[in-house]
């Protein structure tokens, strides 16, 4: 038999054993689980979000199918909404830049190409043989399906001259005033283009429609309304001046130059840049009879020698001002013989 003492003994070294087995599996424990802590920290978070699950389901699904696509993502690929990709209006000057004449332009928007005058000029001093010069509307001719017509503006041979000669490769409809397609008729009777040739007269205020219609907007519809109500005050205005200045083709003047030197005195314009319009208006009329409408713009001059001497934008303003009261004077007064000394 074991003595007490003995189990004593043996009892306490097993609870030191099984004290110390337990610590370790504690750590162990402990370990396992801060490992595992550590890993799901790094780990990425899982998005469970229905914008993250519709991503996802697009990726997969392969090709989107337009019925089912979002709007977000069908105004992404289509552009902005309402706005037609690649409209875009074209402006193409095929004759009248820095020259005279030769008129004519073509406006294209989508299918649609309108051409607005065809006018010709004429040879310059070195084009020996030369009769007319005409514009190149190869362009017109490689898009000729395109082409809508021709609007002319008015009947000066600048924008009407090359017609006979362009309708012959670019036969389109021709759209003008009455007026306009008078003398576009005559010069087509001179070609026998008449019949081939449709014209159609537009009226005054009438819209027409030459191919696909531009789209333009405006940030306010008040803004146009105060625009027609400046052009309605600022009309009468000018009404009123065109009358005044068809009263000055009445009134006689038999001493053009004593007039001039009189007006500019009392309009104080100053003697260095009157005397350099009386002197022009001599060379090129003379000093006979007149009426008083040459005289108002043979002194209307005054402005380009002064801006010829380096006045400014105000100086020449006050001066515009100054030559505009003439229409309210009594040139009578002025129209004297002798001699009018200048002040």
């Amino acid at each position: 038999m074991r003595s007490d003492s003995n189990t004593t003994t043996d009892n306490h070294n097993r609870q030191k054993r099984n004290g110390s087995q337990g610590r370790a599996a504690a750590d162990n424990n402990t370990r396992k689980q801060i490992t595992r802590q550590k890993s799901s920290r790094n780990r990425p978070k899982q998005k469970n979000s229905a914008k993250y699950a519709e991503k996802q389901t697009m990726k997969s699904s392969g090709p989107l199918n337009p019925a089912k696509t979002p709007v977000r993502n069908q105004l992404k690929a289509g552009g902005r909404r309402g706005r037609k990709s690649g409209q875009k209006l074209k402006i193409i000057p095929l004759g009248g830049l820095e020259q005279i004449g030769m008129n004519i332009t073509a406006f294209e928007y989508g299918d649609s190409i309108v051409v607005v005058d065809c006018g010709l000029s004429f040879p310059e001093d070195d084009m020996l043989g030369i009769d007319l010069v005409i514009p190149d509307v190869t362009y017109l001719k490689e898009n000729i399906s395109k082409v809508k017509g021709f609007v002319i503006t008015h009947g000066h041979e600048d924008h009407i001259g090359a017609l006979p000669y362009v309708l012959k490769e670019v036969n389109v409809p021709i759209y003008s005033t009455k007026l306009t397609l008078a003398l576009i008729t005559n010069k087509l009777k001179e070609h026998n283009l008449v019949r081939s040739t449709k014209l159609k007269e537009v009226k005054h205020g009438q819209v027409i429609n030459l191919g696909d219609p531009i789209r333009i907007s405006h940030s306010g519809e008040g803004d146009i309304e105060y625009f027609k109500e400046q052009l309605n005050q600022i009309y009468p205005r000018y009404k009123q001046a065109i009358e005044n200045l068809e009263k000055l083709l009445e009134i006689p003047i038999e001493h053009p130059v004593n007039t001039m030197i009189g007006l500019i005195n009392k309009l104080d314009i100053g003697k260095k840049i009157g005397s350099e319009a009386v002197d022009l208006f001599v060379a090129q009329s003379g000093e006979g009879p007149t009426n008083a409408h040459e005289i108002y713009y043979a002194l209307n001059e005054v402005l380009f020698f002064a801006a010829c001497r380096g006045s400014g934008n105000a100086q020449l303003l006050r001066l515009e001002e100054k030559l505009m009261r003439m229409l309210k004077y009594d040139w009578s007064e002025f129209d004297v013989s002798g001699t009018v000394a200048w002040k």
